[in-house]
């Protein structure tokens, strides 16, 4: 009976059957648009698909940010970049150099020196001023390894050039001389040091250059020669005219030939058995090391060591022992724990 029923129901597959249907079709179609057009009446009739043209030029669009995406081509154009990149000068690269040097990243210092003294070379620049004033930074550089035979020579070398060429008298000249002073001064070589320091004040006056602290720094060190010849007074005279240059010169007192300066003029009160003049100097170099970001130089970790006995001469052991501490930390960070004065902290 299911069966038969079922079969009732189901129309016939006769032409008049067929139209039946596709009217209904039809009918249900317009209703529906007619209620839809009703409801939502800003319902927006369907995309027009893109023409062969338009469809060409978005696979195209496609085609391209596939391709600029792939590693292989970003590679490419990267190294593409590298190569149009401006290559640095001599001068740049010494300059880079310099400023690694202040910041103590005496590594990057080394290896922009080394890719300056390159340029030079194939710049077929090597007998210039340029060139003599990188061996100059040269031998600064062994100066602060402590690698004193290698300092000297390159200061030699520097001198070599600067004598051949004859030009005019230069701060940067001046400069190379009064290091070869100082290298003498601190292997108890007064004689030569004196000389080599007055050739450099003839140079500085002769380049105009007497209101800079490269100057300050001459003055500094005749001072240190004449204390240790004995002739004090004579001595914190040339201390009181470095002070006044760097006074002079904007932002040089937060240096590190300032804060030597003034450790210097500390140390002159300290031998005179004047330990608040010498500790109030004291406290001054300390912060302008450490404004010049100068912690890891000797002459730091050393004053740090005297202000714990300015400290301790004044029965203050409290802050004595935390500046002996200091000294030992900065000993240890900087790597210098083979010395006596890190021996002494123990």
């Amino acid at each position: 009976m299911g069966t038969q029923l079922s079969r009732c129901l189901r129309p016939e597959k006769s032409s008049f059957g067929a139209l039946g249907l596709i009217l209904a079709s039809v009918a249900t179609y317009v209703l529906a648009k007619q209620w839809a057009q009703k409801v939502i009446p800003d319902l927006k009739p369907p995309r027009e698909k893109p023409s062969s043209e338009t469809r060409s030029e978005d696979e195209k669009d496609s085609l391209e940010v596939s391709v600029a995406s792939s590693p292989k081509l970003r590679r490419k154009k990267l190294k593409s970049k590298r190569k149009k990149k401006r290559n640095l000068t001599a001068e740049e690269l010494k300059k880079m150099g310099v400023y690694y040097g202040k910041k103590q990243q005496f590594g990057k210092a080394m290896e922009k020196f080394s890719e300056a003294q390159e340029a030079y070379e194939a710049e077929n620049a090597t007998q210039t001023p340029g060139y003599a004033d990188l061996l100059r930074e040269l031998g600064i550089w062994y100066s602060m390894q402590n690698r004193g035979d290698e300092e000297m020579a390159k200061y030699l070398e520097a001198q070599a050039i600067y004598e051949m060429l004859c030009g005019p008298s230069s701060k940067e000249y001046a400069g190379l001389l009064k290091n070869m002073g100082i290298w003498h001064l601190e292997r108890g070589q007064l004689p030569e040091a004196m000389a080599k320091f007055e050739e450099a004040e003839a140079e500085y006056v002769a380049s105009d250059s007497t209101n800079s602290t490269s100057y300050a720094g001459l003055l500094t060190s005749m001072g240190n020669w004449l204390s240790q010849s004995g002739q004090g007074d004579e001595a914190m005279l040339k201390y009181e005219l470095a002070r006044g240059v760097y006074m002079d010169v904007r932002g040089a007192n937060e240096s590190a030939g300032y804060a030597g300066l003034l450790m210097a003029m500390g140390n002159w009160h300290g031998r005179r058995k004047r330990s608040e003049e010498a500790l109030s100097l004291y406290l001054d170099a300390q912060a302008a090391f450490e404004s010049a970001g100068a912690t890891a130089k000797d002459d730091y970790l050393a004053l740090l060591s005297h202000l714990g006995l300015c400290f301790a001469e004044q029965g203050n052991s409290e802050r004595a022992i935390e500046k002996f501490l200091e000294a030992q930390a900065a000993h240890e960070a900087a790597q210098a724990t083979g010395t006596e004065e890190y021996a002494r902290l123990l």
